[in-house]
């Protein structure tokens, strides 16, 4: 049984467990549009988790203003993430794999 504490956690039985529950701020989710070019764009800043959706195939890369994407940077199928960002990074780049495509990057509050 679960229950869900006023704290955005899960209460587990038996052993009283807690589990953080995000929630996807689509208000603040921002796109990367890319190509056979490296594009980036800035994360939205109000967490630290994000889910990550690809509609093709593609290389992402995580940094700061500037930050590019190659193909031997972290592949990733189309699809969806979960994915933790940390500090001090600020910034996505991605690089499609061979048919140009669109990530979109939601925050999970």
């Amino acid at each position: 049984m679960a229950y869900t504490r006023q704290d955005g956690g899960v209460r587990m039985d038996p052993g009283n467990l807690v589990f953080p529950v995000f929630a996807p701020d689509v208000a603040n989710q921002t796109t990367v549009a890319s190509g056979l070019s490296s594009a980036n764009q800035v994360l939205p800043t109000n967490t630290r988790v994000f889910r990550v959706h690809a509609d093709q195939a593609c290389f992402l890369n995580f940094g700061t203003a500037g930050v590019t994407a190659s193909n031997t940077s972290m592949p990733f199928d189309a699809g969806v993430e979960i994915i933790a960002v940390p500090e001090p990074y600020t910034h996505i780049a991605a690089i499609q794999n061979s048919a140009a495509g669109t990530v979109t990057i939601t925050p999970m509050g």
